[in-house]
């Protein structure tokens, strides 16, 4: 019987393991978040400072 609860408690224990390992891997970092807000305000920006400049470059 204490080798089926060790095997239990050794089961579970991987389990949550697993669990925080997904979890920390799926989730981007935090360098990966500031990158891409400041790429989303420089290219509003950009949109706004030259709205046409795309179609002009398309004629």
């Amino acid at each position: 019987m204490p080798a089926l609860r060790r095997n239990v408690a050794l089961t579970a224990l991987a389990g949550v393991g697993a669990l925080v390992a997904v979890n920390t891997l799926t989730k981007p970092s935090k360098t990966q978040s500031i990158a891409a807000g400041m790429r989303r305000q420089l290219d509003d920006y950009n949109s706004d400072i030259h709205p046409d400049s795309t179609e002009q470059s398309l004629n």
